[in-house]
C-alpha cells in the first residue's frame, strides 16, 4: 500500500537530483584529477631514483621498529612514521629483523647507522623492492594530506578555493621531491597540518571529536 502522506516525485524534483548527482560526479573527477597526476609524478621518478644518503638508516631502523616494536634505533624519528613505512616489507619475503649491536641503540652517531644500515638493506637480493614500497606508503600519505587540504581549504573558504589550494598542493615540487622519499619531511608536516587544520576548526566550533582528532594527529608527530 502507498503511504497517502507522502508527496509525489515530481519532474523538477528529479531533474534537481540528477543535477546534484552530477555536480558530485564532476567533484569527484575534479579532486581526483590533482591527485592523480601527483602520484603518478612521484610514482614515476621514485622507481627510478636510487637510496639518497638518509634512506637506508630511516628504512633500516623502519623495519626493525615494525619487527620489534623498540625505538631505540633511529630513535628521533616518529615510530608510527616508521612503521607506515615498513608495513609492505612484512610481505616481502626474507626481510629480517636488522638486529642493530647494542651501540647504536639510542645513538645519534649517523656514520655508524649509516653503515650498519647500508650493509643491511643492500645486501638483500631485492633491496629495490624494499625501498619502492616503503617509498609508495610516503605516497599514499602524500594523497592523504591532499585530501586534507581540500578540505579545510573548503571549509575555511570554498570549493574553488578548495581545488585551487588543491591543484597548488599536487604541483608543488618540493612536495613531488619528498613524497617519494622515505624521510619524515612530509609525514611530519602532514600531521602538524592536519592538527593545526582541526585546531582552528575546534576554535570556531568545539567538539569532542575535533578535539580527538587534534590529539591524534599531533600526537604521532612527536
Amino acid at each position: 500500500m502507498q503511504d497517502k502522506d507522502a508527496v509525489p516525485e515530481t519532474p523538477e524534483s528529479k531533474s534537481r537530483e540528477q543535477k546534484a548527482l552530477a555536480r558530485l560526479e564532476r567533484l569527484r573527477v575534479h579532486v581526483a584529477l590533482p591527485l592523480l597526476i601527483l602520484v603518478m609524478l612521484t610514482l614515476t621518478s621514485a622507481s627510478r631514483k636510487s637510496a639518497t644518503y638518509d634512506e637506508p638508516a630511516i628504512l633500516t631502523a623502519s623495519i626493525h621498529y615494525v619487527r620489534s616494536f623498540d625505538p631505540a634505533l633511529n630513535a628521533e624519528n616518529p615510530p608510527l612514521l616508521k612503521a607506515l613505512w615498513a608495513l609492505p616489507t612484512l610481505l616481502i619475503p626474507r626481510v629480517e629483523d636488522p638486529d642493530p649491536p647494542p651501540s647504536l641503540r639510542y645513538s645519534y652517531d649517523l656514520a655508524d647507522l649509516t653503515q650498519f644500515s647500508r650493509q643491511y638493506l643492500f645486501r638483500h637480493p631485492d633491496h629495490g623492492a624494499i625501498l619502492f614500497a616503503a617509498r609508495c606508503m610516503n605516497i599514499l600519505l602524500a594523497a592523504m594530506l591532499g585530501v586534507a587540504v581540500y578540505g579545510a581549504a573548503c571549509r575555511t573558504w570554498d570549493r574553488r578555493t578548495g581545488l585551487a589550494a588543491l591543484w597548488i598542493y599536487a604541483l608543488s615540487p618540493n612536495l613531488i621531491a619528498h613524497a617519494r622519499l622515505v624521510t619524515p619531511d612530509l609525514g611530519c608536516a602532514g600531521l602538524v597540518f592536519v592538527s593545526t587544520a582541526t585546531l582552528a576548526a575546534t576554535i570556531r566550533r568545539s567538539t569532542p571529536t575535533r578535539i580527538v582528532v587534534a590529539g591524534l594527529a599531533l600526537g604521532p608527530r612527536c
